[in-house]
């Protein structure tokens, strides 16, 4: 059993570094364009492996069954990568893993080379943010962000916006997972919360980097709608595309997703149409890499599990909060932003949930009866998409493979012929 082999990342330390006092660190930083940009995933995970592990950091003795960690500082090892493929994280990780005791990565291009070396390094801890392994492995953390509190803020905020002017707002979601649905759905039921005579549109992208312009059919969906408020971007590039579209040719309201977008992708507004960005739900990775490389530290990160972060009533622990309203503080209010700063009491407090489930991404419990309380954007070229997103959903349901293998069967001669 995966329970019963969980390990306590510290209580792995090896001799010699608890002679030395000195605990060895590595964060492997996601490469590509943006690595090095102000605001960025990268930029934060810097920022926190930085906080984190300083170059001197002193803690009190802290005594186990059978040793006790006494570090007198923490050496970091930070690997910024300058390509963003699986081979860069191979190599990184494998340089790391010869290097220090543990060591930590984030996202899907990482997941295979880090599952090899937590194999072949049984007694060394590793973790991986934004991304969960299934089943667990017993040396390694899985680190997430709730995606459903993530667009459960953005819903809120998008809700109150709407609920005095034409009701209608969207989400551009990229490809239809469980971590995109339970951040589509969680915008959904935050928009229901803050305004329930509202209308959540959504859809799904084919990819997150916008692929052969997918961008301008969504888009041109949108605005074949009935006018929106508000568009959430949940589709990463090609939603932002999207919503640089909205706020240009529309004047479109929009809400940004993981980063300050007005800072990363409206270039600190010099980019046009940043003068409709109200404001962005920042995924905070400072925080993120920050808090669990103290949990190291302190001996009380436990490897095995996949662990969750959100919003907190304390903002310095919170792992989601909203970015400045920059050049839309006429719009996004003072008193709107005191207003979302109540929502997220609530939500720490657990008066207020998204109500979503983790797993499917669908809704879940509170009295919701559909699995989603999203209108679906019609698209020219949607309709092959809606078949095999209502294959996935049965899939979710845990149904025989026989039946799947004749409903899949089914499916295909229907796309085919």
């Amino acid at each position: 059993m995966v329970g019963t082999e969980m390990l306590v990342i510290g209580l792995l330390l090896s001799g010699m570094a608890l002679a030395q006092g000195q605990y060895s660190f590595s964060v492997i930083v996601p490469g590509g364009e943006d690595a090095n940009k102000d605001g960025t995933a990268s930029d934060m995970i810097a920022q926190g492996a930085r906080e984190g592990c300083p170059s001197v950091i002193r803690f009190p003795s802290r005594k186990y069954s059978w040793t006790i960690l006494n570090y007198g500082s923490c050496a970091l090892d930070l690997k910024t990568l300058t390509d963003e493929n699986e081979q860069a994280y191979e190599d990184a990780i494998n340089s790391a893993t010869q290097d220090d005791e543990f060591v930590l990565c984030s996202g899907y291009f990482g997941s295979k080379a880090l599952a090899a070396a937590a194999k072949d390094h049984p007694n060394k801890g590793f973790a991986i943010a934004d991304f969960e392994f299934t089943p667990p492995v017993a040396n390694i953390a899985s680190i997430l962000i709730r995606d459903d509190e993530e667009g459960f803020l953005a819903g809120l905020l998008a809700g109150e916006i709407a609920k005095d002017k034409s009701k209608r707002v969207a989400v551009v979601g990229g490809v239809n997972q469980p971590d995109t649905r339970r951040k589509v759905n969680g915008f959904a039921n935050g928009v229901k919360q803050a305004c329930p005579d509202c209308t959540p549109l959504c859809t799904y992208a084919a990819s997150f980097t916008n692929k052969e312009n997918e961008s301008d059919e969504i888009f041109n969906a949108l605005i074949n709608t009935q006018d929106v408020d508000v568009v959430f971007n949940a589709g990463s590039i090609t939603g932002t595309a999207v919503l640089k579209r909205m706020t240009t040719e529309r004047g479109t309201l929009v809400i940004g997703d993981t980063t300050d977008e007005w800072v990363t992708n409206w270039a600190y507004g010099s980019v046009p149409g940043s003068e409709r960005v109200l404001t962005s739900i920042i995924r905070d990775y400072r925080v993120l890499i920050r808090e669990n490389i103290k949990r190291v530290l302190n001996g009380n990160l436990t490897t095995g599990v996949t662990t969750s972060f959100g919003v907190t009533e304390n903002n310095e622990t919170s792992t989601l909060r909203f970015a400045d309203c920059h050049e839309a503080c006429e719009i996004y209010t003072p008193k709107l932003q005191d207003k979302m700063q109540d929502y997220i009491q609530k939500m720490a407090s657990g008066e207020i949930k998204p109500l979503i489930d983790h797993k499917s991404g669908y809704n879940h419990g509170g009295g919701l009866t559909s699995e989603t309380t999203c209108t679906m954007i019609e698209r020219k070229n949607s309709t092959q998409r809606d078949k095999l997103h209502g294959l996935r959903s049965l899939a979710n349901q845990a149904l025989p493979l026989e039946w799947l293998t004749a409903m899949s069967i089914f499916i295909f001669s229907l796309v085919t012929f």
